[in-house]
């Protein structure tokens, strides 16, 4: 489940508000507050993925398949 930034931002009120005392067991909250206190922001930005490189034989492997 992808959370929309007002989402991330009501987290981050939610987070300032209330018991100082009680634990955040739920990792999104405390990877929406870490990402808040380093960038700045809670825009989610999808991690760029790695391009997979072929060999020779794997795309001669292809190839003959096709």
């Amino acid at each position: 489940m992808s959370l929309s930034d007002t989402q991330r931002i009501e987290i981050l009120i939610l987070l300032g508000c209330g018991d100082k005392t009680r634990t955040q067991k739920q990792s999104t909250v405390n990877r929406i507050e870490n990402k808040f206190r380093e960038f700045g922001n809670v825009t989610h930005i999808p991690k760029s993925r790695r391009k997979r490189i072929l060999d020779y034989e794997q795309k001669l492997d292809i190839l003959l398949d096709i």
